[in-house]
């Protein structure tokens, strides 16, 4: 009779389905939760930085010129019956005032919004405030660019 040999083996999983793996797949997925969590966590702080800054912005320029706009019609309110042309002279610098403001109103709302990011947008806002500016006061001027889209 011949002896009987047995010969054992031992398998092992793929290493996908061992405890280490799986252990080390929980670690790698709370990893990048915490990773996405923080970088949410930025960019929340980052975009409340910018709400802060534009509302500063905003109150300064808006409360500094409706400040001079009050002082102005008071002042032209009582000089109206004693110099009329010292209350015209009033008068247009609260006009003045005002459209500055505007101005400086629209320039920050088109500033914030994101479909303004490209700078072809920059170049053309500048080409037209450089424009607006440069035709007032009489001054021929040429706007290139390189590198940027032709406007």
């Amino acid at each position: 009779m011949l002896a009987e040999e047995r010969i054992n083996f031992r398998i092992s999983p793929p290493y996908w389905r061992t405890w280490w793996f799986a252990m080390l797949l929980v670690l790698a997925l709370i990893t990048v939760g915490y990773g996405i969590a923080t970088m949410r966590h930025r960019q929340a702080r980052q975009l409340q930085h910018a709400r802060n800054t534009i509302a500063r912005d905003l109150h300064d320029d808006v409360g500094a010129s409706l400040s001079s706009i009050q002082v102005y019609s008071e002042m032209a309110h009582n000089l109206a019956d004693t110099d009329p042309q010292r209350t015209k002279d009033l008068i247009d610098r609260i006009r003045r005032t005002a459209r500055s403001s505007i101005t400086g109103m629209s320039d920050i709302v088109w500033a914030i919004q994101p479909q303004h990011d490209k700078a072809d947008d920059l170049a053309l806002r500048m080409k037209d405030h450089a424009s607006e500016v440069l035709e007032a006061a009489g001054i021929d001027h040429q706007f290139d660019i390189d590198g940027i889209a032709q406007l």
